[in-house]
């Protein structure tokens, strides 16, 4: 197959995108549904012990504290968006190729072979072909058709299965 897709990076797009990698590769999930079940246990534990005042407070500690987390986290994503001139509303233009993806630019272009894919990422709204843990392009599927999101998940998981699987020998 022989097609282009286009994917405009927007705030919202790159907030899509630091989540889901946070996901992935830091295991962001695991550590809030530790971190809730040990708020739930330790609540539970002042109720039982007829701690009604410090339950209260405990909550509340709990519930500003993570207020503030999720707001410094937003502004960081947000501050990281506004200092990036590079991407800011950049287009990017991918042509897939039967060995390779161009990636077309206003800041240049460039050539990623499948086997060079470190991993790809999909959600409900989009790829992310990661070239490393931290890195990666974000391909947006509402300007993709059926057969090209067929197209990326074949050839990039390949190509990213075939490089996780070559460090194992």
């Amino acid at each position: 197959m022989d097609s282009e897709v286009e994917t405009k990076y927007t705030l919202e797009e790159y907030k899509r995108y630091n989540k889901s990698v946070m996901n992935v590769f830091h295991k962001e999930r695991t550590k809030l549904q530790i971190s809730f079940i040990l708020i739930c246990v330790s609540f539970a534990l002042l109720i039982w012990m007829g701690e009604y005042k410090y339950a209260a407070l405990w909550i509340l500690f709990w519930v500003v504290l993570i207020g503030i987390l999720w707001f410094r986290y937003n502004q960081n994503i947000k501050k990281a968006w506004e200092t990036n001139t590079v991407l800011k509303d950049a287009v990017n233009r991918y042509h897939f190729m039967e060995e390779q993806i161009e990636i077309i630019s206003a800041i240049g272009n460039s050539v990623l072979e499948y086997d060079k894919i470190y991993r790809l990422i999909e959600t409900d709204t989009n790829f992310y072909i990661m070239i490393a843990n931290n890195q990666g392009y974000i391909i947006n599927k509402n300007y993709c058709t059926p057969p090209q999101q067929d197209w990326i998940q074949q050839r990039c998981t390949t190509g990213a299965l075939r490089n996780a699987c070559s460090g194992l020998q």
